[in-house]
C-alpha cells in the first residue's frame, strides 16, 4: 500500500525518502517482499508520480488508484479487487522499511496454513497481515482510514500471531523523526 498522502510526514512523498543505503522507504519494502514473492502488487495514488519512479524493477505490478485514496481501507480493497486470483493477500505498508525479509518470508510460508496470520513484537500485533482468500470480500468492501481494522477486531479468534524479534513489525515512518532506524 503506497497511496497516501504524507500528510503527517510534511513532503510530497515521504515514501521516496532515502531510509538505508540510499534505497527509498518504497525501494526497501518492496524489495524485501520481491524477496519472498513474485506476485507484488504496489497500489499507489495517481496524484502521486513520485511514486511510480521509485518502483523498483522487481515490481510485477502497479496499480494507480484514481486520484487520492480517501484511506486505507479504499486502498486494499483496490488493490485486491485487482487481483482476485491469488486466494490469499499480504497486506504490506510502504512506509515500514524496517521489517525484516525474515518477517516477509515467514509470512509467506505460513499464511497459507492460516485465515489471519500477523507478527507480534513483544506481544503487540504488527505488519504485515495475511488475510486468507475467505477474505475478499471483507478486504474488497472496505473503506476509510482504519486499513483491514474492522476484519481483524471482528475476526480476533481467526487471528494467529508468531512472535518476532523485528521490532520493525511495529514501526511506521509518520514524520521524520521516525527515520531513525530500530535498535
Amino acid at each position: 500500500m503506497a497511496a497516501g498522502q504524507s500528510r503527517r510526514f510534511g513532503v510530497d512523498c515521504k515514501l521516496s525518502t532515502p531510509v538505508v543505503n540510499g534505497q527509498s522507504m518504497l525501494q526497501r519494502v518492496v524489495g524485501a517482499v520481491s524477496s519472498v514473492s513474485s506476485r507484488v502488487c504496489v497500489v499507489y495514488s495517481g496524484a502521486n508520480k513520485s511514486v511510480q519512479g521509485s518502483l523498483a524493477p522487481q515490481v510485477t505490478r502497479s496499480i494507480v488508484y484514481p486520484g487520492n485514496s480517501p484511506g486505507l481501507g479504499d486502498s486494499i480493497a483496490f488493490g485486491v479487487q485487482a487481483n482476485p486470483a491469488w486466494g490469499g493477500w499480504i497486506i504490506c505498508l510502504a512506509d515500514m522499511p524496517y521489517i525484516s525479509q525474515h518477517v516477509y518470508q515467514q509470512i509467506a510460508q505460513q499464511g497459507p496454513q492460516h485465515s489471519i496470520l500477523a507478527p507480534a513484537y513483544k506481544g503487540r500485533r504488527g505488519h504485515p497481515v495475511f488475510f486468507s482468500g475467505e477474505f475478499f470480500g471483507a478486504l474488497t468492501a472496505l473503506q476509510g482510514d482504519s486499513g483491514a481494522a474492522s476484519i481483524l477486531k471482528d475476526h480476533k479468534d481467526r487471528l494467529e500471531l508468531f512472535s518476532t524479534s523485528c521490532v520493525g513489525v511495529i514501526q511506521d515512518i509518520d514524520k521524520p523523526a521516525d527515520l531513525r532506524a530500530p535498535s
